[in-house]
């Protein structure tokens, strides 16, 4: 009885030279015997999954979530756009009249601070 399961694999790929984790060195590396074009390129590949990889015979994947299928339009934190912003000029917000030039969240929402802003 075959069973087929199905995932949504896919594969991020690194510029870092230091990949010096020996737990997959028992196997052949396939980036050495059949590599990918980014492989040839230089890049390391790294495979991610929603499941675990030792069970993927066994069960299904799990649905991923929307966001990190499809982006939501800010690239400045994406490789290669970096700068995609360095041209966005500055601009001035003057406060409103009568408002404080200094608020302690802390002090007015004191319920939302349960350790008066202090973290774990």
């Amino acid at each position: 009885l075959i069973t087929v399961t199905l995932h949504s694999p896919t594969c991020l790929f690194e510029v870092s030279p230091d990949h010096t984790d020996a737990s997959l060195l028992q196997h052949p590396d396939p980036a050495e015997t059949d590599p990918l074009d980014e492989e040839k390129e230089g890049l390391v590949a790294t495979l991610q999954m929603q499941s675990d990889l030792c069970k993927a015979d066994e069960e299904n994947g799990k649905t991923s979530s929307l966001i990190q299928h499809f982006g939501f339009g800010e690239l400045s934190l994406y490789k290669g756009y970096e700068h995609v912003n360095d041209d966005l000029g500055r601009i001035d917000v003057p406060l409103m009249e009568g408002a404080p030039a200094q608020v302690d969240l802390r002090s007015k929402y004191p319920k939302c601070f349960i350790q008066n802003g202090v973290e774990n």
